[in-house]
């Protein structure tokens, strides 16, 4: 049975028993009920004629009180934020930000997928450019962080990327056809096959990788000829180790120096029968050229001359060069190499005879000789 009450405060509709409900008709034809669970249903009912708010009341859905669409999700689940989202491909799931971003990744789970941040690009099979613009784009995928980019291209064509960077899963970066630029003065480049490091400021310099070579740079990475120091007096390098030549005024091998020595040496009696006591031997090496020098003492002389052996180096074909030395039996003397050899014979001063080491018995030499190998 279904009642009609009234109250000084309520008008109260009530139909009793089992899936009963209270019906709203129009000219007889049902507009609206209300069933014994409480639902309230409605086909007919002009939703631009409700007003008001409704207190405590919970959506299951997504809700816009606006008269304009805030948020588009369509059949493939892909969403829309003040957008209609593309047509992405099914395997995909975006989210359309506006007129050009997204973010969109695979849809399912597992090694190789990629998560991908962009701006005027969509993915229907082929990544294409929502608008006529430049494009570019972010991909995190199989541990790496790629930085995509692109020029200008039409709406819905396919877009042709240039990898501008790469982070792999060890941190090291690689940049594509690029620079990196450091701040706003540093540069590292790349020019053809060389790899450029340099300032832009004004006067300073860089480097360029070059074949067999690393060559000095100017301001703008342009290859440089006699413009650039190798530290300053102030600022020096440590040591230099060269395997080759380092060219000194001038690129031939006239101008090349390539050995630099220093070091003890022994002298020896040459074959002599007499005894030699060595005080000090040294010599330095530059290039082709030797300076000895040498302090000894001479015991047991006999009438022969005095010829030094142990030289450390042989001198050269016809290789005669004249020193001078010191003793306290004679005064000063000189000395003078042999062709082709590795010792060196004492000669008076005065009239270019040999020495004998009798001469010298119980006294010392000292004095040095310079000569080429």
């Amino acid at each position: 049975m279904s009642t009609i009450k009234s109250s000084n405060e309520h008008l109260t509709f009530n139909a009793d028993g089992t899936s009963k409900e209270i019906r709203f008709q129009a000219n007889g034809t049902q507009k609206a009920s209300i069933s014994s669970a409480g639902l309230f249903t409605s086909t007919t009912i002009d939703a631009t004629k409700l007003t008001g708010t409704i207190p405590n009341f919970r959506s299951t859905g997504i809700d816009d009180n606006a008269d304009a669409i805030a948020i588009t999700i369509d059949s493939s689940e892909n969403v829309g934020i003040g957008v209609t989202p593309e047509s992405w491909l099914s395997i995909i799931r975006a989210l359309q930000i506006g007129g050009n971003g997204s973010l969109s990744c695979d849809t399912s789970a597992g090694a190789g997928k990629t998560l991908s941040l962009g701006n005027n690009v969509y993915h229907d099979g082929a990544r294409k450019y929502i608008s006529t613009d430049e494009a570019t784009r972010y991909d995190q995928n199989d541990g790496k962080h790629t930085f995509f980019v692109s020029p200008s291209g039409t709406a819905d064509s396919a877009i042709s990327w240039t990898t501008a960077m790469t982070i792999d899963n060890s941190g090291n970066v690689t940049v594509g056809t690029g620079n990196l630029e450091i701040g706003t003065i540093g540069v590292v480049g790349k020019t053809a096959n060389d790899v450029n490091i340099y300032s832009t400021d004004s006067g300073h310099n860089g480097l360029r990788m070059h074949v067999n070579g690393i060559l000095p740079t100017d301001n703008t990475g342009t290859i440089v000829d006699a413009d650039a120091d190798l530290g300053d007096p102030s600022y020096r390098f440590k040591d230099l180790y060269l395997s080759g030549g380092l060219k000194v005024g001038g690129t031939g091998t006239a101008n090349t120096l390539d050995d630099y020595e220093e070091g003890t040496w022994t002298p020896t009696t040459n074959g002599g029968s007499w005894t030699i006591t060595t005080h000090k031997a040294t010599y330095t090496k530059i290039g082709n050229l030797v300076s000895l020098q040498f302090y000894f003492e001479v015991s047991n002389g006999v009438a022969s001359r005095i010829e030094i052996g142990g030289m450390p180096f042989a001198t050269y074909n016809n290789g005669y060069n004249n020193g001078s030395a010191d003793t306290n039996t004679l005064g000063h003397v000189g000395t003078r190499t042999q062709s082709s050899a590795s010792y060196f014979i004492i000669k008076r001063a005065n009239n270019n005879s040999w020495v004998n080491s009798s001469e010298v018995n119980g006294g010392h030499v000292i004095g040095n000789i310079v000569y080429h190998i």
